[in-house]
């Protein structure tokens, strides 16, 4: 697995309605496997190509290119990617109340993938662009809502 990702968690005050805990991009390989039984994270995760499998609070998904799926916090969740064909991803994980209020206003509840997102990829790739940019937290965190606001209005729409 190759991964490059920013971990902003030092950054994050917690008083902000959006933190922007990591960033990041992965090829994962046929051991990409993650098991969380109580997430204590959000993340929208965009994959790029190839495909495998998500558990998540006792439904079984599986997100192939183009698609996007949805960790929530408190969620039960393991998702790994397939042996022959493993996926390329962009991902985002964020919290707070805005976070809470974008979830609960934008997404279907208990409905954790979104099949046919390839109009969303631009701003995926805008998200870990303005990650990788030496500019000052809150300005980056301002920048990303843009982009967050966008895939949440895609999805609702």
């Amino acid at each position: 697995m190759i991964e490059e990702f920013k971990n902003f968690v030092p950054l994050i005050d917690e008083n902000d309605p959006l933190k922007i805990k990591l960033v990041g991009e992965t090829y994962c390989d046929k051991h990409f496997h993650i098991v969380r039984p109580n997430s204590d994270l959000n993340a929208l995760e965009f994959i790029l190509d190839g495909c495998g499998t998500l558990d998540i609070d006792g439904q079984h998904l599986e997100p192939t290119k183009d698609d996007i799926f949805f960790l929530k916090v408190g969620s039960q969740h393991k998702y790994k990617s397939d042996a022959q064909n493993p996926w390329h991803k962009l991902w985002v994980v964020f919290v707070g109340d805005f976070a809470d209020s974008l979830i609960d206003c934008y997404l279907p509840k208990d409905v954790f993938l979104f099949k046919n997102c390839h109009p969303v990829k631009k701003y995926f790739e805008e998200i870990v662009q303005i990650s990788r940019e030496d500019i000052p937290y809150d300005v980056m965190v301002s920048r990303i809502t843009v982009n967050l606001v966008s895939i949440f209005m895609y999805i609702r729409n």
